[in-house]
């Protein structure tokens, strides 16, 4: 249920620029996959990254802690 009292909720492009910039040094893999959901509960997805890899690389991480995550709650 939405609550009016609220202004809709999106993380500054600013503040998603800045966490991206610390993520690495100009000659590193650097990069951001931040997820989150709206008052609404509609899911947002933020991706940057410097290069094709770096996203595949994140791409697989996220994909490994999903799956882990899964198996986890499947074992309960």
């Amino acid at each position: 249920m939405k609550n009016n009292n609220f202004k809709d909720f999106n993380i500054p492009e600013k503040l998603l620029n800045e966490l991206y910039e610390i993520s690495g040094g100009a000659d590193a893999y650097k990069g951001v996959v931040i997820v989150y959901a709206t008052e609404d509960g509609e899911p947002v997805v933020f991706t940057k990254t410097d290069s094709t890899l770096t996203e595949y690389g994140l791409h697989k991480a996220l994909e490994k802690y999903l799956n882990d995550y899964a198996l986890q709650y499947e074992d309960s």
